[in-house]
C-alpha cells in the first residue's frame, strides 16, 4: 500500500560527462506529480578541501508534464569556469560532474567495452583499450 501524503524527491538529470565551458548546459529536474516546482537551483563549485562556493543561482523553467511526473530545467550555460560541479535543488543535490575544456577527450574509452555470448554458447568479452582481448568460458 502506498501512503497517500508520500513524494517521491526530485531527480537532476544532467550530463554525467560533463560539460565544455562554451557549450549548453542545462539540468532538467524531474518531480513527483504532487510536489510543486521550487523557482530556483544553485551550480556549487566543489572546493579542493571539499566545501562548496555557490558559483551561480539560477530559475527553473516549467516544461509540462509527462506520465506521472512533472518537469522543469535549469539553465547554467552562463558558467564557463573549469572545476568540479554539483547542482542543488532543494536538498537535492546531484553527483559531481566537471565543466572543462577536455571533457571529451576520453568520453569515447568506455563505449569500448563489449560483451556478447559467442555462437557456441561460450562468453566472449572483448576490451579494446590497451589492445586486451580474453575469452571466458561459459562452462
Amino acid at each position: 500500500m502506498v501512503c497517500c501524503h508520500w513524494k517521491r524527491p526530485p531527480m537532476v538529470a544532467y550530463s554525467q560527462t560533463g560539460y565544455h565551458p562554451d557549450q549548453k548546459k542545462i539540468a532538467v529536474i524531474e518531480l513527483d506529480k504532487n510536489d510543486r516546482q521550487l523557482p530556483s537551483a544553485k551550480l556549487l563549485k566543489v572546493l579542493e578541501d571539499g566545501s562548496f562556493l555557490e558559483s551561480y543561482s539560477g530559475n527553473t523553467v516549467n516544461r509540462g508534464k509527462y506520465l506521472r511526473y512533472n518537469y522543469c530545467s535549469f539553465d547554467f550555460s552562463s558558467v564557463t569556469d573549469s572545476g568540479l560541479y554539483i547542482i542543488r535543488y532543494g536538498e537535492t543535490s546531484s553527483l559531481p560532474f566537471r565543466i572543462a575544456r577536455e571533457v571529451y577527450t576520453n568520453a569515447w574509452q568506455p563505449a569500448l567495452d563489449v560483451f556478447s555470448p559467442s555462437a557456441d554458447g561460450s562468453y566472449v568479452c572483448k576490451r579494446s583499450i590497451q589492445g586486451l582481448a580474453w575469452s571466458i568460458s561459459s562452462g
